[in-house]
């Protein structure tokens, strides 16, 4: 019920962020007591849930420095738009925000695609895109004005290699989903599983939005793997779990991002248990278990302003996109010109975000190099622990 009432208020804000009106500039950026930051994400549509807990991170961290004075006196005003969880709602939104809202820079979705596509668009334009997605394939292919505000995928999932590494296991089955998500994560788990000396005995695609997955974790289990590989989002990512634990698989089971929160252990039930995954960010039960202290300040507003923990983390991209968003445009010499809140976002190092310390002076794009090990053990996401997963396989 909790998580009802928190996608609710989220609603709630959102129409008052898309109803509310522009300045008298017709909505042009960069009014005399406004600094306009566009943002675009899913508000409807499958991925909608995800959506508005990352819209909550970002109204929390602007409402922050708003109350705080703002940006050099001036107050920050959010246009949002729903993407739908489309590409082509995506670059829609986009144009818009430019074009008739006169934007200088976008806070961007949580999903890789239609950040690859709105590149076209921003890049052009000369406006900085900050995107969640962890998909390898938009940054460190030479764009200019598109960054990412959390760890690109091949972090957690090289980590995730040295953890089957850790077993001993050499033969594993992947389960990857159908998406530029899944198949760009799909490349990376390749080759981290190469560069640990694991060999794929089975390479098996799923789509998101399948109904029954338990004919893809039966070839996986056919395979007679040592461990499964399931690379996805939550639901999806929940559901395979479920059905490889119901054929009758008793290994682990291997991932990143999917299992960071509340979706998997809801979804998968018991299931999840002897599931093992390297993140960037979980989601504790409580503000209390928060991992550093910012995070168990940033949980505690949560709680205080929407009445319930985050519904994932992409609540924890959003209030860091936001915050290094807010840290570009303090340090840009004219917020005016796109140019100059592009060279100020590159140059952010050593700002401290939930997501740990980012530094985008390579110019590659990426700017976190943090990950964690977690496991999932009696209904409790907890640190890895080896010894207590070895009981679990000894059960």
């Amino acid at each position: 019920m909790k998580k009802l009432i928190t996608l609710l208020l989220a609603l709630a804000m959102i129409l008052s962020l898309v109803a509310c009106g522009a300045k008298d500039d017709g909505g042009k950026a960069n009014a005399a007591d406004t600094i306009l930051v566009g943002c675009y994400m899913p508000m409807t549509g499958p991925t909608a849930a995800a959506g508005l807990d990352q819209l909550n991170g970002v109204k929390m961290a602007i409402d922050a420095v708003n109350a705080a004075g703002g940006i050099n006196g001036k107050q920050i005003e959010l246009k949002a738009y729903d993407d739908t969880g489309t590409s082509e709602g995506a670059v829609k939104a986009a144009t818009r925000l430019i074009e008739e809202d006169g934007v200088k820079i976008i806070i961007g979705s949580s999903t890789s695609g239609n950040i690859l596509a709105v590149s076209s668009v921003t890049e052009a334009a000369k406006v900085t895109q900050v995107g969640t997605g962890t998909g390898a394939t938009w940054t460190n292919i030479g764009l200019s004005y598109t960054y990412r505000a959390t760890s690109n995928s091949t972090l957690p999932i090289s980590t995730m290699a040295t953890q089957i590494k850790d077993f001993g296991y050499k033969k594993v089955a992947l389960m990857s989903v159908e998406s530029e998500f899944g198949q760009s994560g799909r490349d990376s788990i390749l080759a981290a599983c190469e560069k640990n000396g694991i060999e794929l005995i089975a390479d098996i695609k799923f789509q998101s939005n399948e109904a029954d997955f338990s004919g893809a974790a039966a070839k996986a289990i056919a395979a007679n793997p040592e461990a499964v590989i399931v690379y996805g989002v939550g639901y999806e990512e929940a559901m395979v779990t479920k059905q490889l634990r119901a054929n009758g698989y008793k290994g682990l089971i291997f991932t990143t991002e999917g299992a960071t929160d509340a979706q998997m252990l809801n979804t998968a039930g018991a299931a999840a248990d002897g599931v093992v995954f390297a993140a960037t960010y979980v989601v504790p039960a409580t503000a209390e278990e928060g991992a550093t202290e910012l995070i168990r300040k940033v949980l505690k507003e949560c709680v205080d302003t929407y009445g319930a923990m985050p519904y994932c983390d992409q609540f924890y991209r959003g209030y860091d996109q936001a915050c290094l968003v807010v840290e570009a445009l303090k340090n840009a010499e004219d917020i005016n010109d796109g140019e100059s809140i592009m060279k100020a976002f590159k140059g952010i190092k050593g700002f401290v975000g939930l997501g740990g310390e980012f530094d985008f002076t390579a110019g590659t794009g990426d700017g976190l190099a943090n990950t964690s090990k977690w496991m999932i053990l009696d209904g409790k996401i907890q640190e890895y622990d080896k010894a207590a997963l070895e009981a679990f396989l000894a059960k």
